[in-house]
């Protein structure tokens, strides 16, 4: 090597730094013929989302918030009753309806109903005395008394400003939302009634296959967009759609759902959210703090048939930070909700002579009257308790409008004191569906496997623990008696058994709790402090300060008072001094549609360009799509 020249690396790119020069006379005339940015260095050029070619398309392209269905823009959603009425090929079904509350029973040993609610009403009536209320003894009485003597006040029909335009004449093949609803006789003419969501998830129960409970759904759809908001089919392809799932899903409902609105509809694109991990959700929790304003709280959705509990810190949604459970660790699912309060009213105002004497809960009039008629009389507040006086109308085909009047005393209390109180009136047993939706597509293998844990929370296993150390407990003590113990063989049975001796079976392992469905039975107070306490102490005063209670449920007067005064006291036990504040939703905005706002303002935030699957996407990936467009990954 030459003599002075360093031990360099050889360069093995062949690439080298050299020198650019244009000459004056080429730039003068780039700069005269505008070819030339001279404020390159300076330009913001490409450092924005507006500047990329999908943000400027994206302003023109209209998106949609499923389900329900309205425009992102819209200041109001529109709400359909998700119901179907299709014409049945052969003889119809009758309706079919799972009690969920249990009903008196001539016994006499006494009806186990009567001790249920005869536990209930000392509650309240210690309740009352505490607020120094004073209690009418012999309310009962009084009341029936005078509801056996309630005639109805008739009108005619036609008279009727409110009245039901009843289809007496069907001629289509499918029947949806109010419509369907206003079928009076729909086995008479060979329609069968379905709800295919219930409960935020597939209604399996009431479907033979999942290919007719998808083609109910799409005609829903389709109805709805093409009636309310004019959007026909050929449209489609040029609409967005906003997903918002449950908090504790089913990957069949988001699996499901995802290829109707993408292959099976058409639309353009759709965004479904990941809280984290591999859930790809935005789940209604996160929607509900988007549309009160606040990135941290205890959220309670209290829906017509389960109750959800979930705490958000920071726009996130609590995890466990071990990863132990891949769950969303302080979600608590209760298996309880509004239908069961309307349930239990009519129950105890059947036992006060109540004056509507043909009232069938099988009959959507009928259930459509009760459900308003708690919404007017139910209340969570003790002072409400009296013996007041009610009215009601029932309107059924071919009838005159019938007004009723009603007087209660505190059976408007009782019935939403159900989700609060371990009376064990509500049949959960009962209630639980013949089998998940998971199981429809057993002989399929997706790319992201289910475990069962995925549906059992840090809140739900902190919530059973005593019956899990009951039962092994009790089977403990059962492997002693029984090692220690003849069992009533003698030596010479041991050495000669005879055939028709049957061997006591000795398990090997413990029994095992059903962690979910054993946690759903929980009071609506407890499961709200054990999802707060779930996130750890440092969080447990930050949570109790924040509890935004939404959903229908919650519009019952007093409801928020209710939850604050029983979940301080529960408090109290474990931290002296601890206080519970309840969020009250925005201003003008009701607690059933407070997560489609937050999802309406998703459909509007910049970050959401990144988190659009496309039907080619979910073609090539499938789940593993959703997985990888997750907002907080």
């Amino acid at each position: 090597m030459p003599r002075g020249i360093p031990n360099a690396k050889r360069d093995e790119t062949g690439m080298r730094y050299t020198g650019f020069h244009v000459p004056l006379s080429c730039l003068r005339r780039l700069i005269i013929a505008g070819s030339l940015n001279v404020k390159v260095n300076g330009s913001s050029y490409l450092k924005s989302e507006h500047n990329t070619l999908w943000s400027r398309n994206a302003r023109k392209d209209p998106i949609l918030y499923a389900p329900p269905e309205p425009k992102a823009s819209d200041i109001k959603p529109i709400t359909v009753p998700a119901v179907v009425a299709r014409k049945y090929r052969g003889d119809v079904p009758s309706s079919r309806f799972v009690e969920g509350i249990s009903r008196p029973t001539a016994d006499p040993n006494g009806s186990p109903f009567d001790r249920k609610l005869s536990m209930g009403r000392k509650i309240l009536r210690d309740r009352m005395r505490f607020y120094n209320l004073q209690v009418n003894p012999d309310a009962e009485s009084i009341t029936s008394s005078f509801n056996e003597q309630v005639r109805p006040e008739l009108t005619p029909e036609r008279n009727d400003p409110f009245r039901i335009h009843w289809i007496h004449n069907p001629g289509q093949e499918v029947y949806t939302g109010e419509k369907a609803l206003s079928l009076p006789e729909p086995e008479k003419f060979g329609y069968v009634v379905r709800w295919p969501i219930r409960g935020a998830s597939l209604n399996t129960t009431d479907y033979p296959s999942i290919q007719l409970l998808l083609s109910d759904i799409e005609a829903l759809l389709e109805d709805v967009l093409t009636q309310n908001l004019g959007v026909p089919p050929k449209d489609y392809r040029s609409y967005s759609v906003v997903l918002l799932v449950p908090d504790l899903y089913d990957r069949t409902y988001v699996r499901e759902f995802v290829h109707l609105l993408l292959v099976t509809m058409g639309f353009r694109q759709l965004c479904c959210q990941q809280a984290r991990f591999h859930r790809p959700i935005l789940c209604h929790t996160l929607a509900a703090t988007y549309g009160a304003g606040v990135s941290s709280a205890c959220i309670v959705d209290m829906g017509a048939v389960k109750t959800t509990i979930t705490c958000v810190d920071d726009g996130l949604v609590n995890h466990e930070s071990r990863r132990v459970l891949f769950a969303l660790s302080c979600l608590m699912s209760l298996n309880m909700g509004g239908d069961d309060i309307t349930e239990f009213l009519y129950v105890l105002l059947s036992r006060i002579d109540f004056p509507y004497r043909d009232m069938d809960l099988t009959r959507a009039c009928d259930w459509k009257m009760l459900d308003e008629l708690k919404a007017k009389m139910c209340t969570m507040t003790e002072s409400d308790v009296a013996l007041n006086l009610y009215d009601f109308i029932v309107r059924q085909p071919g009838r005159p409008t019938a007004k009723y009047g009603l007087r209660v005393y505190d059976e408007v209390i009782l019935a939403p004191m159900a989700l609060f109180e371990e009376t064990d009136l509500i049949e959960f047993d009962r209630k639980r569906p013949s089998f998940p939706s998971s199981r429809l597509h057993e002989d399929v293998t997706e790319e992201i496997l289910e475990h069962e844990s995925d549906y059992t929370t840090r809140a739900m296993i902190n919530s059973t623990e005593h019956l899990v150390l009951a039962a092994h407990q009790a089977w403990e003590e059962s492997r002693m008696r029984q090692s220690h113990s003849p069992n009533g063989f003698s030596n010479d049975n041991l050495n000669h058994p005879d055939e028709h001796t049957s061997v006591p079976r000795v398990h090997d392992e413990p029994p095992r709790i059903d962690i979910p469905r054993e946690a759903s039975k929980l009071p609506l107070d407890v499961a709200i402090y054990q999802s707060a306490r779930t996130a750890g102490p440092e969080k447990l005063h930050k949570y109790l300060q924040a509890v935004l209670v939404i959903g229908g449920s919650a519009r019952i007067a007093g409801m928020a008072n209710a939850i604050k005064s029983r979940l301080e006291s529960l408090a109290r036990q474990y931290n002296s001094g601890e206080t519970v504040q309840v969020i009250p939703p925005p201003k003008d905005v009701d607690h059933r549609i407070l997560e489609w706002k937050g999802a309406a303002v998703l459909a509007k935030m910049e970050s959401v360009s990144e988190l659009w699957i496309t039907a080619v996407d979910w073609d090539i990936l499938g789940m593993r799509g959703l997985k990888e467009r997750c907002f907080y990954l």
